[in-house]
């Protein structure tokens, strides 16, 4: 019983100090009330501060990505359109390749280029008018 009554004496004895109690700097017997920025900043909820700038770093990060994809799909279309186009132009020229093979495209090559004509056949040319 005695300790608990000292204990109590002992707490009565101390001030009380209150958590968020304002600091008083003394210099040269002057009173001066704290630095109110000094105040604000220990006020301040940190843990929200952190968040709000992870936030904004995350939706900064998540928008990048969206127009890197966007420009990326772009990319990808242009390819597809080009890579149609180019099956395209192989299909037109392997279908050139066999009728260069034909005996059809050899008749007709030397006719057009060399002036050739079969037996018994007529070439009617027509006549420069420009002389």
């Amino acid at each position: 019983m005695e300790r608990l009554d000292r204990l109590e004496k002992s707490r009565k004895a101390r001030p009380s100090v209150a958590r968020g109690r304002q600091r008083i700097r003394i210099e040269q017997n002057d009173y001066r009330e704290p630095n109110k920025f000094l105040q604000k900043l220990r006020a301040v909820n940190w843990c929200r501060v952190v968040l709000f700038v992870a936030a904004v770093y995350a939706v900064f990060s998540i928008a990048v990505q969206v127009v890197t994809i966007v420009s990326q799909k772009n990319k990808q279309s242009a390819l597809i359109n080009e890579q149609q186009e180019l099956e395209q132009q192989v299909e037109q020229l392997e279908q050139q390749e066999e009728y260069v093979g034909t005996e059809e495209y050899i008749e007709q090559s030397a006719r057009e280029k060399f002036g050739w004509v079969k037996e018994d056949e007529i070439v009617f040319k027509k006549k420069d008018t420009a002389e």
